[in-house]
Order: C-alpha cells, then sequence, then structure tokens
C-alpha cells in the first residue's frame, strides 16, 4: 500500500501536473530582522529584510472522460436530503436520510421534524421502501454513519434525545423499521466527531474521543482497537487502518490483529482507500 504525502520537489511537481510559471528562487533562511544599535542608550533600528519575489503556479486540467457515464433521476420523499449511504452487496441498494418540518397545531413548537429513510435500487431506479423513523414526532434529531454490507441495518446517531445533545447510535431494521439496539459509546459526551463503519453484518468499529472501537452488535460488547481518531475500512472489509500521532496501523478486521504498520508525518484527520483497496491517502 502506498500513502499520499505532499509534493515537496520540484521534479514531482512536475510530474503531477503542478508547473511553476516561472522559476522558483534557492530557499530564504526564515525571516529574521536586524537589529542595529548605534549607541548603547539609543532604541534599536529595524531594518526588513529584502522583498521576496512571488511565485505563480499553473495547474494543468485533466481532460474530461470520453466515456460517458449512465446517469438516473431518483424519485424520493418530499424533503431535505441529509445524508446517503451504500450497501455493499448488494451494491446497488442506496439509503437516504431525509427530513423535513411538520406545522402543528399548537403554538409551541410551531413544527415536528419528521425523518425518514428512503431505501432505492440503483439498478431499477427506483424507490424500494420508506422507513420512518420511531420518535419523528419528538425533537429528535438523527445523523445517518453507514448501512450494513447486506443492506438491511442502518446504523444512525441520535443528536438529540429528550429534549438535549447526545451521542446514542442506533442500529435500525430497514425491513420493520424497528429499532434493534442502541447505545451510548461513551456515556455523557456529546463531542461532534463522532464516525462509524460496517466491518460486517454484525459489527461496527467508531472513532470518537481518539478512540477506535470496534463493537458486536448482538450485545454492543465494545473492543478497544487503539487511540486514534482517524480511520478507514478497507473495501473488502477485511482491514482497518488507524491514524496516531507517528505511524498508520493496520489490523485484520475480524480479530483485530496488527498486520503491518507505516510511519507517518503528523497525526492524519482523514484516511481513505482507494477503490481497488490498493492504495491508501493520508490527509
Amino acid at each position: 500500500m502506498q500513502v499520499a504525502a505532499p509534493i515537496n520537489n520540484a521534479s514531482a511537481s512536475s510530474a503531477s501536473g503542478l508547473e511553476p510559471a516561472v522559476n522558483a528562487p534557492a530557499e530564504s533562511p526564515p525571516f529574521s530582522p536586524t537589529i542595529r544599535s548605534p549607541r548603547r542608550d539609543a532604541p534599536p533600528v529595524y531594518s526588513p529584510p529584502a522583498e521576496k519575489k512571488q511565485v505563480a503556479w499553473a495547474v494543468t486540467v485533466d481532460p474530461a472522460p470520453a466515456v460517458k457515464l449512465p446517469g438516473r433521476l431518483l424519485s424520493l420523499t418530499e424533503g431535505h436530503v441529509d445524508g446517503v449511504c451504500f450497501a455493499r452487496a448488494p451494491a446497488t441498494i442506496a439509503v437516504a436520510h431525509l427530513w423535513e418540518h411538520v406545522p402543528r397545531a399548537e403554538k409551541k413548537p410551531k413544527f415536528n421534524t419528521r425523518h425518514v429513510l428512503n431505501i432505492c435500487d440503483l439498478a431499477r431506479g427506483g424507490q424500494v421502501k420508506e422507513v420512518p423513523l420511531e420518535s419523528s414526532n419528538s425533537s429528535a434529531d438523527y445523523e445517518m454513519l453507514a448501512v450494513s454490507p447486506n443492506g438491511k441495518q442502518a446504523l444512525l446517531r441520535l443528536l438529540k434525545r429528550a429534549e438535549r445533545h447526545s451521542n446514542w447510535l442506533q442500529l435500525i431494521d430497514l425491513q420493520s423499521g424497528a429499532v434493534a439496539s442502541e447505545w451510548e459509546p461513551v456515556p455523557g459526551d456529546i463531542s461532534s466527531d463522532l464516525s462509524a463503519a460496517f466491518i460486517d453484518d454484525g459489527s461496527v468499529v467508531t472513532a470518537l474521543k481518539d478512540n477506535l472501537t470496534k463493537w458486536n452488535l448482538a450485545d454492543q460488547s465494545a473492543m478497544p482497537v487503539t487511540a486514534g481518531s482517524a480511520f478507514a475500512l478497507s473495501p473488502n472489509g477485511k482491514f482497518i487502518v488507524a491514524g496516531t500521532p507517528d505511524r498508520l496501523v493496520f489490523y485484520v478486521a475480524a480479530t483485530l490483529e496488527p498486520c503491518g504498520e507505516l510511519a507517518c508525518r503528523g497525526k492524519p484527520a482523514a484516511l481513505a482507500f482507494n477503490p481497488a483497496g490498493d492504495r491508501l491517502a493520508a490527509l
């Protein structure tokens, strides 16, 4: 696997399509003002450094693809689309989270927020099912996180619970629309940096507060993986890579056994595999 890194030399820049419009000057020393004191009792005199030459860069735009990709419009329930996730197999199943305000007869509050999940078949080009979320007549608020590989379950983050901000996770059965299970990864924590992904149909991995944890969905038992807020799951679901302050650590997803590592400069904020799973980008 290869890790994308910033390009620092001129030859690499030319190869990547970044061409300097003018010759870049040699590296200049860091800013260091000159202080002169003619006399001990005289105030110091400031001499600004020489003006640096500005370098303009031109970017070569990639040509448009020669093959036209087929597209199709899907009709969804009325409302605001808040997120879309895809199943792994069948890969044609997509689940969209939508919400809308529904007026109330009472003055306070003026609206209820209605949340639904639209299950779509991308191959047939239509909506398969609409799943209303429980507690839609209250002030509950949701964020779509992931869909199970078989397309039968959705993992959502409950942002508000009983009029209070929360960080609960809900597992929704897309066949019945019922809440299969729910749990709080870190009790009392309401930070917004929670992310999650399905490893397989029976387990998920979450990142919160610089802690990476694998959860068994049957009983919500936790298995800490490592300290790191950024992670990526390989396209086939077999490997997890986690970012730490000085390296990237690879794990076998099923057993959490370490299987390799790569040195990196600084703690990555985001990680992503390419679709083939043989390259990794670290940001």
